[in-house]
């Protein structure tokens, strides 16, 4: 879908630039290129309305095809956002995430505590050296 209105805000964009580039001015333009110039300040008004209104429709699909795509791209996710999720620790003696509806692994014990490590011994002192005669 949005493949689709992809294509259709460009089309829009560039029948845009288009309609408004054909819109007179003050006293030419678009009426006086087809000989039906007028005397008025704002020129032809039938070629002038229906421009206008063409050029308004173009205006309101192109706004609303940039905030429907502007929406649709923020819903893919962040980066950041998978990245943290990746990295996040599970909790260790959690066993109803592990399990996902197993009721023997449910019911299994936990497992025990390993036991703390005893130090380590120290080495011996080195032997002290005999004089020499």
């Amino acid at each position: 879908m949005s493949i689709l209105l992809t294509i259709l805000h460009c089309f829009v964009g560039l029948f845009l630039i288009v309609v408004v580039l054909l819109q007179s001015g003050r006293a030419g333009g678009m009426g006086a290129g087809f000989g039906g110039s007028s005397t008025g300040v704002f020129g032809a008004r039938g070629a002038n309305t229906f421009l206008t209104k063409v050029t308004a429709g173009c205006a309101i699909t192109f706004f609303l095809t940039s905030i429907t795509l502007s929406v649709l791209s923020s819903k893919t996710g962040s980066v950041v956002g998978d990245q943290a999720n990746k990295e996040a620790p599970k909790p260790a003696g959690d066993a109803s995430l592990d399990t996902k509806g197993d009721p023997k692994a449910a019911e299994a014990p936990a497992a025990a505590p390993a036991p703390e490590a005893a130090p380590a011994p120290t080495p011996a002192p080195a032997p002290a050296e005999a004089p020499k005669p």
